[in-house]
């Protein structure tokens, strides 16, 4: 296939996925306030803009290991590189501890933040979601390293 057609492939399809990005927020998010309230979509909210900060800090970490991981490795360093790519993962795992723990400890106690408002009966499935993204992110950032396509 020729790099224009690839392009143009990738465009069609960033677009695309830009477009239903917005078609699912424009529908969702009235039923998710009408469900929950404004309140409780707030901290849906925040617990993503939490769990996006630490992603955007790994991709920093990963993106500039990558550049030494490929270094060592065009000049068949292997143990460094080796040595790189280890404390990257140690640093990732580091960082989702970090994240782990005040996530964890404010869906435990979420019902002490929403106290005095109508929302008890959301709690739950609140709680769900939260341990959701809190797992996706557990589950990708120790490895994200992996997914640097540099090597």
């Amino acid at each position: 296939m020729s790099q224009k057609k690839q392009l143009v492939i990738n465009f069609v399809a960033q677009v695309l996925f830009s477009a239903i990005n917005l078609g699912i927020s424009f529908f969702l998010v009235p039923h998710i306030i009408e469900s929950l309230n404004a309140t409780a979509y707030g901290f849906i909210n925040l617990s993503n803009d939490f769990v996006n900060y630490a992603s955007l800090i790994t991709v920093a970490l990963n993106s500039i290991a990558g550049r030494y991981i490929t270094i060592a490795i065009h000049k068949k360093q292997k143990e460094e590189a080796n040595i790189y790519y280890n404390s990257v993962i140690i640093a990732n795992i580091i960082l989702s501890v970090i994240i782990f723990i005040p996530l964890m400890i404010f869906t435990l106690f979420i019902d002490k933040f929403f106290e005095g408002r109508n929302i008890s009966s959301n709690i739950k499935t609140f709680k769900y979601f939260n341990t959701s993204i809190l797992a996706d992110f557990e589950y990708d950032n120790p490895i994200a390293i992996a997914n640097n396509s540099s090597f």
